[in-house]
């Protein structure tokens, strides 16, 4: 079966366009729970924890950063 080198250049374009389609229909009722519980997490998470478990959690993502940022540089400093 011959399938004409015309058809080939289209399919990533179709492809993308039923993605996009298909990422854009969200739950109304799930947007709406993620909201809710998105806008208090961080703030409550923040005042349960003590100033010692702020800062080592602090203290790791700075780590965790630099890590990553020496690992794209080659290590070198």
């Amino acid at each position: 079966m011959y399938v004409s080198s015309l058809f080939f250049p289209l399919i990533p374009i179709v492809a993308r366009i039923k993605v996009d389609v298909m990422a854009k229909r969200k739950n109304p009722h799930a947007v709406a729970l993620g909201k809710i519980g998105g806008s208090k997490g961080g703030k409550v998470r923040a005042a349960k924890l003590s100033p010692e478990q702020r800062s080592e959690i602090a203290r790791k993502a700075v780590l965790a950063r630099w890590a990553k940022h020496k690992k794209k540089d080659g290590g070198s400093e």
